[in-house]
């Protein structure tokens, strides 16, 4: 789930929530004096505190390390820490608002740390939340290959995440197979505003594939369109479209009468829905 860090005035780190005997309010000593006093004083073992006592609201939230990515796109996905009423509650809506950051596909890395509130409005028992986050780099590729129980394949992929900073990706993916497979799709996405994190997505894609030893190649060329949501904390469904035209042709004169059957251009448009339910790891 990542780290927290709560800092003190002197911006020196805790590595860990709940391991001090409470948050300093403003004005007060920082969490690692508490600990340097409690083990001169020669306490074995320090005592731990139930959070949920330690009151606290949060006055501020910031996000650091933005560059491309718009205020307005990743403001909806820190809202709800506003709401926390004690620093249990901090910490609980901290993670999920990382988690929601993470989902979006813009960040490599999302760190958090938590401060006392300071500044003319600050209130005594209010804390800033800063999430530090590291964007992705522009261009993202790679080459690498698979193994199946078929066949073996060269897959060259290119990404370009983030690309007008609310979230939108292109990728492209090419791929040739030891069977004389050819596979290559162009996918753009784009994350829709809403409490039901929809996400759209648009793919143009060609497949190529022989089969000598059934005497017949096949040329599939589609687009497809896919709009997800979630209606649970751990269900997603897909509402998805296809197109596709395909071409089936005999390699050899000795086809069987199957294929020669089936033979020639066709266009098979189609529609579907799926849901996907994620277990919860904690």
């Amino acid at each position: 789930m990542g780290l927290v860090y709560a800092k003190d005035k002197t911006q020196e780190t805790v590595g860990g929530v709940g391991q001090g005997p409470q948050l300093p309010s403003k004005g007060a000593r920082g969490t690692r004096d508490v600990l340097d006093d409690a083990r001169e004083c020669g306490d074995a073992e320090i005592q731990k505190v139930d959070l949920t006592g330690v009151t606290a609201r949060v006055d501020k939230i910031s996000i650091d390390g933005l560059v491309r990515t718009k205020d307005d796109f990743v403001k909806d996905q820190v809202q709800d820490v506003f709401k926390a009423r004690n620093f249990e509650e901090v910490i609980k809506k901290a993670h999920e608002a990382r988690r929601k950051l993470d989902n979006l596909g813009c960040f490599r890395s999302v760190g958090i740390f938590i401060d006392t509130s300071q500044g003319v409005n600050s209130t005594p028992d209010g804390l800033e939340v800063i999430f530090d986050v590291k964007e992705q780099k522009r261009i993202v590729g790679g080459v690498n290959t698979m193994v199946g129980s078929n066949e073996g394949s060269l897959v060259v992929g290119l990404k370009l995440p983030n690309l007008a900073g609310r979230g939108e990706k292109i990728s492209a993916q090419y791929s040739y197979g030891s069977r004389r497979t050819c596979n290559f799709d162009v996918t753009f996405s784009k994350p829709l505003r809403g409490s039901l994190s929809p996400l759209f997505t648009t793919s143009i894609f060609q497949h190529a594939s022989e089969w000598p030893s059934s005497g017949y190649k096949m040329l599939e060329n589609g687009l497809l369109l896919d709009l997800s949501f979630f209606s649970g904390q751990n269900i997603r469904h897909n509402l998805q479209w296809e197109g596709a035209y395909r071409d089936l042709s005999c390699l050899s004169r000795s086809s069987s009468f199957q294929v020669r059957e089936h033979s020639g251009a066709a266009c098979n448009p189609g529609s579907r829905t799926r849901g996907i339910q994620y277990n919860k790891i904690n």
